[in-house]
């Protein structure tokens, strides 16, 4: 409802016509609770809302015990008994500050960021640059023209 149209011009008559506008709403349309108690339940003392209120993505952990998550790579440490978790699915949590966690069957673990993969720390740090510039300026080969692959197929019926 606009000032305009109940003929307010001040905060204190808008809010005076809102009032009683809300109070004659009310009544219209107010319904009364089959149930008078409390519809909500009593959380757990051991409740955790990060671990429900998050976005979870579920990821299969790699052989060198790493998950990969938007182009991060998060090394699993040893813990709860293990000292691999290769190839278990487990979940990534993002939670609403920002921060990734790696649950596995309902335990959060251990992780830190990973070192840089093994076929990345062989190449001199001079020619990483030139290893991906070769990749992606990689040519793929064109057969030749008379190539047996450019030959027309010949169907024989019987």
């Amino acid at each position: 409802m606009s000032s305009d149209l109940a003929g307010t011009k001040t905060e204190d008559e808008a809010n005076k016509v809102l009032s009683e506008y809300l109070s004659k709403h009310n009544k219209k349309f107010s319904v009364l609770a089959l149930q008078p108690e409390s519809a909500y339940l009593r959380v757990e003392d051991d409740f955790d809302p990060d671990r429900y209120f998050c976005f979870k993505y579920h990821r299969v952990v790699g052989g060198d015990n790493v998950v990969r998550f938007k182009g991060a790579r998060l090394q699993i440490l040893p813990s709860n008994g293990r000292q691999s978790y290769a190839h278990a699915r487990v979940e990534v949590h993002v939670k609403l500050d920002g921060t990734v966690a790696i649950c596995y069957q309902e335990n959060y673990l251990l992780t830190r960021t990973a070192p840089v993969e093994a076929p990345l720390q062989r190449v001199p740090i001079e020619s990483r640059d030139l290893v991906s510039t070769l990749k992606i300026n990689h040519k793929a080969h064109k057969p030749a023209p008379d190539h047996p692959w450019r030959r027309p197929f010949k169907v024989l019926v019987k």
